[in-house]
């Protein structure tokens, strides 16, 4: 898996969403692709969307904290 690809992707994605959209980071790929990913391909890309996210490399979306242990949520503005 190439994670900047796969950010790529994920940020063409997130340009077709409505604005206020609510999502996780496997709602930005089709659910077979996103299945096919091992359970550690799946995390360490969440950390890596988290981190680019932190970074400024995705822009017009916010974070929603939802509670302890559960994905990240994040809203298209």
């Amino acid at each position: 898996m190439n994670e900047l690809e796969w950010l790529n992707k994920a940020n063409d994605k997130i340009t077709t969403l409505a604005s206020g959209t609510k999502f996780e980071v496997k709602d930005l790929f089709d659910s077979l692709e996103w299945a096919n990913l091992s359970a550690k391909e799946r995390q360490g890309f969440g950390r890596y969307f988290s981190t680019a996210y932190k970074n400024g490399q995705i822009n017009s979306i916010y974070r929603v904290e939802d509670g302890k242990r559960k994905p990240n949520r994040y809203v298209k503005e």
